[in-house]
């Protein structure tokens, strides 16, 4: 179990990116003359920490940015949400890493990256350093970092192995992009993820996500694989307008979200924010109800701001830390 810590802090690497959205809903990336909006400071790992560093956890981030002004603007952001960004590397002639992302009426999206052949895809175990990693006893892994390119698979693993080394705590996302796969069958992306997961503290699996991983369809089934399996402690499973249900190995709760009175203007990032919530939730010491119910909560908000970085979470911090 958790041990009380008054000095936790939490660190995520990878995936640092700007990202633009096309204003008009069922508009393809192929049509000339489509109006995008942005930049936002985006990227999964990225919007996870700054969560973080907003509910006020000392965090820090490693990663690549470009030597522009799209660098710029996402560690004025981090820094702005009291994010560390020692550890952020700003690569020399090449870009920051784009994202493009357009919605459908249906509620379905579409991804454009432009990852790997810029800043992120320098990420690298050359850029990790061990006594900056050892101040850290919280990691977070998102699988889609674990995906981009071979560099950054091999320094997420090196980064797990150091914070395990120094007795920290690992939580996994699986996050995973079929954009960004170029090479590897599924079953591959299965094995990688199942060595993460074997170290890790908490999952964060959406239904889809541990029914892929798992190879079973059964989401008791599938729950109880990973927990005989790994030293999981929790699993929760991200369920979108559905809530959420949060596992241990003794116990299982069904947490239910509500669309009524909400707008929702950008799902980008919301998951990234229920993972930030919930871990809040545990280094607090709330039982996995309220931990889950923030972390609800705080995806909701997510959802109702355009940007993924742009909720403001200090009246739900206010209304939990009262119950």
């Amino acid at each position: 179990m958790l041990k009380q810590n008054k000095e936790d802090r939490v660190l995520s690497i990878g995936e640092l990116v700007v990202e633009f959205f096309i204003k008009n809903i069922d508009h393809g990336f192929n049509e000339i003359g489509n109006e995008y909006i942005g930049p936002f400071p985006s990227g999964a790992p990225a919007i996870f920490i700054d969560t973080i560093g907003k509910l006020g956890i000392k965090c820090g981030f490693i990663g690549t940015v470009g030597e522009d002004d799209f660098g710029r603007v996402i560690i004025e952001k981090l820094n702005q949400d009291n994010v560390d960004t020692s550890g952020i590397k700003v690569v020399k002639n090449i870009s920051t890493g784009l994202a493009f992302t357009t919605y459908f009426n249906d509620g379905s999206r579409k991804f454009l990256y432009y990852i790997r052949e810029c800043a992120p895809g320098k990420f690298s175990d050359k850029i990790l350093e061990e006594d900056y990693i050892r101040q850290f006893n919280f990691l977070h892994i998102s699988g889609n970092v674990l995906l981009f390119s071979s560099s950054a698979k091999k320094a997420c693993i090196k980064a797990v192995e150091i914070v395990k080394k120094n007795d920290g705590k690992i939580t996994f996302d699986p996050n995973i992009r079929l954009e960004i796969l170029k090479d590897g069958s599924a079953e591959e992306v299965r094995k990688l993820f199942l060595s993460i997961i074997k170290k890790t503290f908490i999952f964060f699996p959406s239904k889809g996500e541990i029914e892929l991983i798992s190879g079973i369809n059964l989401e008791r089934e599938a729950v109880k694989y990973f927990f005989d399996k790994t030293e999981l402690e929790y699993i929760a499973i991200k369920k979108g307008a559905q809530g959420s249900t949060i596992y241990t190995r003794e116990n299982h709760v069904n947490i239910p979200t509500s669309d009524e009175g909400l707008k929702k203007k950008d799902p980008t990032g919301a998951g990234d924010c229920f993972c930030a919530g919930f871990l809040y939730g545990i280094i607090n010491r709330w039982d996995i109800y309220k931990a889950g119910d923030f972390a609800n909560e705080i995806g909701r908000e997510t959802v109702s701001v355009l940007g993924p970085m742009e909720g403001k979470f200090t009246e739900i911090i206010k209304r939990f830390q009262e119950i």
